[in-house]
């Protein structure tokens, strides 16, 4: 278990792997994203959100459609789950 008052830092480290992908003239954006959150130089939690947008038009549209994936899919993890994974 691990208490965190006010004066404690926590760092959260982010990766993002891209993928982009053509089928049938959708342009396909596949996004894996790693959050971690780091307390004291040791990783307490660290959680993959796994987002995926598709547009007609673009990359960048497709790219735009998935972060609004990402957005669904965190805000659905929850603080609690994403800082201590319980």
């Amino acid at each position: 278990n691990y208490i965190i008052n006010n004066k404690s830092k926590l760092n959260i480290d982010i990766k993002n792997n891209t993928n982009y992908s053509k089928y049938y003239g959708w342009n396909i954006a596949k996004i894996n994203t790693t959050i971690s959150i780091i307390y004291k130089d040791k990783i307490i939690s660290t959680n993959i959100i796994s987002s995926v947008g598709r547009s007609v038009s673009s990359k960048n549209s497709a790219l735009i459609n998935a972060s609004k994936d990402f957005n669904m899919k965190l805000e659905k993890l929850g603080i609690n789950k994403l800082l201590f994974n319980n």
